[in-house]
């Protein structure tokens, strides 16, 4: 007889967010937050982006909300943001963030 042996659960910080969300609501929250960006609400864009993350986990998601963050000159919240991205993306979010003069390296 074997012995069961359970599946190793990943636990929150290892659980890879997927790169764009899955179900509707979190789709439609990041579209609407990628439509207010394009048209220039920066604020409305963030209550979007949390909303689509709230809905589903995601990576899109995430990192837009960091750059938003970053645009707003919002260093704690960006920084915030930032820690939760995998560290493969964090590089990537630093770079974008350096263009609105925004350090996430410290």
């Amino acid at each position: 007889v074997k012995p069961l042996v359970k599946p190793p659960v990943a636990s929150a910080t290892e659980k890879k967010l997927s790169d764009e969300p899955t179900k509707a609501p979190s789709i439609d929250a990041l579209a609407q937050a990628r439509a207010a960006l394009a048209s220039g609400n920066v604020d409305e864009a963030v209550r979007k982006a949390q909303r689509s993350i709230k809905e589903e986990s995601n990576l899109a998601a995430q990192l837009l909300l960091t750059e938003l963050r970053c645009r707003q000159k919002d260093l704690g919240n960006a920084r915030s943001e930032w820690e939760k991205l995998p560290r493969s993306q964090q590089r990537k979010a630093e770079k974008v963030c350096q263009k609105y003069e925004v350090d996430l390296s410290l």
